[in-house]
């Protein structure tokens, strides 16, 4: 019996050191306006967790980019939702950090103050912000952060085949 404990705890050991366990990743960003054109916004990631997938949703229709760091000129003064999804190119390692930023020609302006993010080892996701579920006559309507989340994910396949896994 002793042996048999022995040589499990050798090969757990092993394990660690030839599988370790992935780091959690945590979708944050920042961005910085363009000096020469104020509405032009250069994002930057800075996710932790090693990150080598991301997509951006910059808020207008089609402006979708997969770079680590995108640049994106917006072509109206508004306000604009911003998401970023990171992942380790494993649909159960994957964060989205999300800000409401106002465009205008003379700058800048962060709605939300900060980022919320969501996602994780979940399918289901939960928000940085908490909407509890209702329900209207009998019908049950879900958090709409969890549908925007889900929504994202479901571009991220259809834009880039890549990320489609079976």
């Amino acid at each position: 019996m002793k042996k048999y404990v022995i040589l499990c705890a050798i090969l757990l050991t092993a394990a660690v050191f030839v599988f370790p366990a992935s780091a959690a990743i945590i979708a944050d960003f920042s961005y910085s306006v363009d000096s020469s054109n104020p509405m032009t916004i250069h994002f930057t990631d800075k996710s932790t967790g090693n990150p080598n997938t991301w997509f951006w949703s910059f808020g207008e229709s089609g402006a979708f980019s997969s770079d680590r760091n995108p640049t994106y000129t917006f072509n109206d003064e508004k306000e604009f939702r911003v998401a970023l999804a990171a992942s380790d190119g494993t649909s159960s390692n994957e964060n989205t950090a999300m800000k409401w930023i106002t465009i205008t020609r003379s700058g800048v302006v962060e709605d939300n103050g900060g980022s919320s993010s969501s996602g994780g080892s979940s399918s289901s996701g939960s928000s940085g912000i908490s909407l509890p579920e209702f329900s209207i006559g009998g019908i049950n309507i879900p958090n709409p952060l969890d549908l925007i989340d889900e929504y994202i994910k479901l571009i991220r396949v259809m834009i880039i085949p890549a990320n489609y896994q079976k």
